[in-house]
């Protein structure tokens, strides 16, 4: 399955958190992270993925003042042996956890299963996230409307992505009558 990498990490070292866990130390160097993502580190024909647990300040550091721990489950790494790794050596990106694509999509560009992915302004959407398109892939997807009194309120379904063979297209799939106004779902 397809996920948004939101980050990039530089990790410079790894530290045992008595009683707390392993934290994976170093600094973004692109994106955002938060606590719930997940880091993955790839190198060395290994690749490795974790749920950060929490964000950790790094006090006492010698290293660049906006170094940071990322706190991950320690059982995980203690059956890995990771922390006799040379970390320097990995690549380190950072995940979106299970949080479905929010991509705008033209309501009217119907097809088989829902809605056409092949327009251009969702394949740009597409681009600028830097997302590639897979087979049950959580999609959100949204199109500009207006309510009553001409004030925004966005059409928005939750679907799946699936490539219609016949067509030779991505399909973003659902219900049709889940089809929601932004408001609609606010006020539940």
């Amino acid at each position: 399955m397809s996920e948004i990498i939101i980050a990039k990490f530089e990790v410079n070292r790894i530290a045992n958190i008595q009683n707390r866990g392993i934290a994976i130390i170093g600094t973004v160097s692109e994106g955002i992270i938060t606590a719930q993502n997940a880091i993955e580190l790839t190198g060395n024909s290994t690749r490795i993925r974790f749920e950060i647990k929490s964000i950790e300040e790094v006090l006492n550091s010698t290293e660049p003042k906006n170094e940071i721990g990322l706190l991950i489950d320690s059982k995980a790494i203690e059956e890995l042996d990771v922390l006799n790794l040379n970390f320097r050596d990995y690549e380190a990106k950072v995940y979106q956890n299970g949080v479905p694509v929010k991509l705008w999509c033209d309501f009217n560009a119907t097809s088989d299963y829902g809605l056409r992915l092949n327009c251009i302004g969702t394949i740009r959407d597409i681009n600028k996230k830097g997302i590639e398109l897979q087979e049950g892939l959580k999609l959100i997807l949204w199109d500009e409307d207006v309510n009553d009194n001409m004030e925004r309120d966005d059409l928005i379904v939750q679907a799946v992505a699936t490539y219609n063979k016949d067509k030779m297209i991505w399909e973003g799939q659902f219900e049709w009558n889940e089809i929601r106004n932004e408001s609609q779902i606010k006020n539940k």
